[in-house]
């Protein structure tokens, strides 16, 4: 699956069977088509909100998982995260687009209800290679009781944690310079601060 490894390929197929789940999450690394201007504006259209391209670290994202609210979670299926309960602060992060990386604030992306939602994110080190988005669609759990879904909730975004942080402590240690993105933005000291690429919704302007 587009550069990773043996066991993170592993936990990604239980996953997609995880407690009932019928493959409900996706990923999609097509380049051709639609998918193209994709990339070229990492920005997805039609509706009331668009979705954007975003890269930030690992330590961030761990941190918008913890916090996430898991009965949004089931609900919605998507990672609705209060900004304020993270401890990085309104993070600096970047738009991807095909020509530029554009300086943003994680901030800029809460809703009116404080939330950050997260739709969507990528596992791969070279985010201009591929752009393999990974969807979590917990539907399945819809008619499990309340405190059971909740656990459940859980314990399915803490392996994925668990998988992100295996996938991305490997990529560190990759000595090839060819597989990295040329223009990443800072220089990873650690897993912690290790590229990660996530969409988020925001609605669009009225009028």
């Amino acid at each position: 699956m587009y550069g990773l490894s043996k066991s993170v390929r592993q936990t990604l197929s239980e996953l997609r069977s995880f407690y009932g789940l019928r493959q409900t999450f996706m990923y999609n690394a097509d380049m051709s088509g639609s998918s193209s201007r994709l990339m070229r504006e990492g920005k997805t259209h039609g509706g009331k909100s668009f979705t954007l391209r975003i890269l930030t670290t690992v330590e961030v994202f761990m941190e918008i998982i913890h916090n996430a609210d898991l009965w949004q979670f089931q609900d919605k299926t998507q990672i609705w995260t209060v900004l304020g309960n993270c401890s990085f602060g309104n993070a600096e992060v970047w738009h991807v687009t095909k020509d530029r990386l554009h300086r943003r604030r994680l901030g800029e992306f809460v809703d009116d209800d404080r939330y950050l939602r997260v739709v969507t994110f990528e596992l791969v080190l070279d985010f201009d290679a591929s752009m393999a988005r990974y969807s979590l669609q917990p539907t399945a759990w819809s008619k499990v009781d309340g405190a059971s879904g909740y656990w459940l909730a859980l314990e399915y975004l803490s392996k994925w944690r668990r998988l992100i942080e295996e996938e991305k402590t490997r990529q560190f240690l990759i000595k090839d310079l060819r597989m990295w993105p040329d223009r990443l933005p800072w220089s990873p000291s650690s897993r912690h601060d290790m590229p990660m690429v996530v969409w988020v919704t925001i609605a669009k302007p009225r009028g």
